[in-house]
């Protein structure tokens, strides 16, 4: 066997450091976009490149279905990827939670809360039309007020019929816990490469 540079190495890499960005990346609706797009087409080049070593290495073929590890989630991304690449860019749900002071001299708080879809993954902002004022009641002016806190939660946005159907049999959207449940295969199925590797060098 030979013992180039692994590029499944390098790609496994690549998409650990997408997962860890991914997983600190919850401020942003922009930035949860851009990686976690960037997390869906490593994990498709990851089982890509190991046809392509496999058999440069050994002769022999990849068979990735061989590896008993898959779940509904991990194929469910596998489709996600076909579906984001091929039909139609996946949209994200974000669900905005904001906490507002109701006194400046209090910590009581006044919280609202939202859904809204990021149709434009470059913007962090609501689509136009959703603003929030807040009259005096002595004067009438409106001002925006700045809230104290503010929380996002990333879900999935099933643009047909069959993606909403397999959110519901997964039972949750959050784009952060199925990518961690997703990469917690993807590692797996790695450290099952790199055993299948081991098998073949122990054989010859």
């Amino acid at each position: 066997m030979s013992n180039d540079t692994s590029t499944v190495a390098v790609v496994f890499r690549d998409l650990s450091d997408a997962f860890d960005e991914l997983s600190t990346q919850k401020l942003s609706p922009q930035k949860v976009w851009t990686t976690f797009s960037n997390f869906l087409e490593l994990s498709y080049r990851l089982t890509k490149v190991m046809y392509e070593e496999y058999y440069r290495r050994t002769g022999g073929k990849w068979e990735a279905n061989n590896f008993n590890g898959w779940d509904k989630v991990s194929e469910f991304f596998k489709r996600l990827r076909t579906i984001d690449t091929h039909e139609h860019p996946v949209l994200i749900q974000v669900y905005e939670r904001r906490f507002f002071g109701i006194a400046e001299d209090s910590t009581d708080t006044l919280v609202l809360e939202w859904t809204w879809s990021l149709g434009d993954p470059h913007s962090n902002l609501p689509p136009e039309g959703m603003r929030l004022t807040v009259a005096n009641p002595n004067t009438g002016q409106a001002h925006k007020p700045i809230p104290r806190q503010t929380e996002y939660e990333f879900y999935l946005y099933p643009l047909s019929e069959e993606v909403d159907a397999e959110l519901l049999e997964l039972g949750d959207r959050n784009i952060h816990r199925l990518g961690e449940k997703y990469f917690d295969t993807l590692k797996k199925y790695y450290r099952y490469y790199q055993e299948q590797q081991l098998d073949i060098n122990d054989d010859t």
